[in-house]
């Protein structure tokens, strides 16, 4: 930029300014800075609102000297973490540690584990941060851990000592419910990626400004510091959440969603996170496709973790895969004095077993209905899917899939003919219905399949309650009472 330019920019009103700076884009505001002083001081408070810090030591140390210097142009905080496995204990090591016992009886408090849980592995920088230091005006925070289950194969490490299988490689990392406080003390000091979590929980719950809380790809592992005084006050100041339960498969068809500690976890979080959330005004709950929020899958049966007691004034509910049952409409009607704003997204009416077995535990119609009676008054409501409930397998996979050469093939089917069920006079009759009224839709049925717990959708059971009209006669008489008519898509 030309430096006549510069100065008549630098001319105008601070706030005029950096409202042009605002439509340069992040590389443009950088540019823009080096300029000279002047403007780098105007553009520090909008180059830096966000710092991203790490739990690397090096990375750490330098994000805190910066801090120290811009923070109070900081509004939002991101942590990346990262650990990996205990490494795996060869014979010769196993030999050695039995030659050692006695030493180790002479002197084994660094090793006991009281004394693990106390090692600090988030580097002392990352905590001061997260915490608050230097950033008085940050009131957002986001928290993501990256731990690499996969890698734990064969000879490289130890994920978890419970799972006697497989030593917590891949899914099975959530096979044991930790069903106590002392199971969870037991695996952070036994192993560092626990202890992470702990410590960087901790260091977050100290932090009085945040009213903001994202956490992208929750860990299905609860911490200590969950059951402290301290995070109820934390989340209590919490205005704002968006929580979504990270899933996982073992690579061979089988889902989490079939491990009881995977969803035992989902069935706490109402003490974990929802009942804390006294402020939340808006909250952003999200659960994974095959482990959905409701799931009777697992003998973990009560797993719909809203509850009427959580979330007393919640003002807006995004929800995203969950099972529509009495629960939910329960934690809706108690809601019914604040909650003005619902989206459901992806969530379902579950028949639980495939094939056609079993009753659907609650239909979209009694769910519609049951709101309406309730007398709740919401400004928008809405229902919505990545993509219509699928009549055919073929249409289910190419939803899923798109293009992709692994699972279509050139013809755009399936290569798996064996479940090609192709349009039958019953898909088609729908597909003609839906032609001639554009305003009616499909909602969706699906079941958790009885052997790898992966979310199917039920084309019988949506073609049968779409050709029954309840469903959307239901939702229509609910939209009839809704402030702004919901999106219908």
């Amino acid at each position: 930029m030309q430096r006549k330019q510069v100065s008549r920019l630098e001319s105008l009103p601070s706030e005029l300014f950096l409202s042009i700076a605002d439509y340069a884009g992040f590389d443009g505001r950088l540019s823009l800075s080096a300029t000279n002083s002047s403007c780098r001081s105007l553009l520090l408070q909008i180059i830096f609102r966000t710092l991203k810090v790490t739990s690397d030591e090096k990375e750490a140390s330098e994000i805190l000297k910066l801090a120290k210097r811009i923070g109070v142009n900081v509004r939002a905080i991101s942590f990346r973490g990262t650990a990996g496995p205990n490494p795996r204990k060869d014979e010769s090591e196993d030999e050695q540690d039995g030659n050692d016992q006695d030493l180790d009886a002479v002197d084994a408090s660094p090793n006991t584990p009281e004394a693990k849980t106390q090692e600090q592995i988030l580097p002392q920088a990352a905590a001061a941060l997260l915490s608050g230091e230097h950033l008085p005006n940050a009131t957002h925070l986001i928290v993501n851990f990256a731990f690499d289950f996969e890698n734990g194969h064969g000879s490289e490490g130890i994920w978890d000592s419970r799972d006697d299988l497989s030593d917590g490689v891949s899914m099975y990392v959530f096979t044991v419910p930790e069903t106590s406080r002392a199971m969870i003390e037991e695996s952070e000091a036994e192993f560092p990626w626990r202890r992470l979590m702990a410590q960087t929980w901790s260091a977050a719950s100290q932090n009085a400004n945040i009213t903001s809380l994202v956490v992208p790809a929750l860990v299905a592992k609860a911490v200590t510091p969950w059951f402290g005084p301290q995070w109820a006050r934390f989340l209590a100041q919490i205005e704002n959440a968006d929580v979504r339960v990270a899933g996982a498969d073992n690579g061979a068809g089988w889902e989490v969603g079939t491990l009881e500690g995977y969803m035992y976890f989902v069935s706490q979080l109402d003490s974990y996170f929802l009942v804390p959330m006294t402020n939340v005004k808006t909250l952003r709950l999200s659960c994974y496709e095959h482990g959905p929020l409701g799931s009777h899958w697992t003998d973990v049966r009560d797993t719909f973790a809203l509850r009427p007691d959580c979330l007393p004034r919640l003002e807006e509910l995004r929800l995203e895969y969950a099972v529509i049952c009495s629960e939910l409409v329960d934690f809706l009607v108690a809601r019914g004095d604040t909650l003005r704003r619902v989206a459901l997204h992806e969530c379902f009416a579950e028949r639980p077993h495939r094939m056609g077995e079993g009753d659907v535990r609650l239909t979209w119609a009694a769910f519609f209905s049951a709101l309406r009676e309730s007398g709740l008054q919401y400004q928008t409501f809405s229902v919505t899917n990545d993509a219509p409930p699928p009549l055919t397998f073929n249409e289910w996979q190419r939803s899923k899939h798109g293009d992709d050469d692994e699972y279509l093939g050139a013809d755009g089917k399936p290569k798996d003919d064996e479940v090609d069920e192709g349009e039958t006079e019953a898909v088609r009759s729908v597909r003609a219905e839906l032609a001639r009224e554009p305003g009616k839709r499909l909602f969706l049925y699906a079941t958790l399949t009885d052997k790898y717990g992966d979310r199917w959708p039920d084309q019988e059971a949506i073609m049968e309650h779409f050709h029954a009209g309840r469903d959307m006669v239901g939702f229509e008489k609910l939209m009839r009472t809704v402030g702004n008519e919901a999106s219908h898509g």
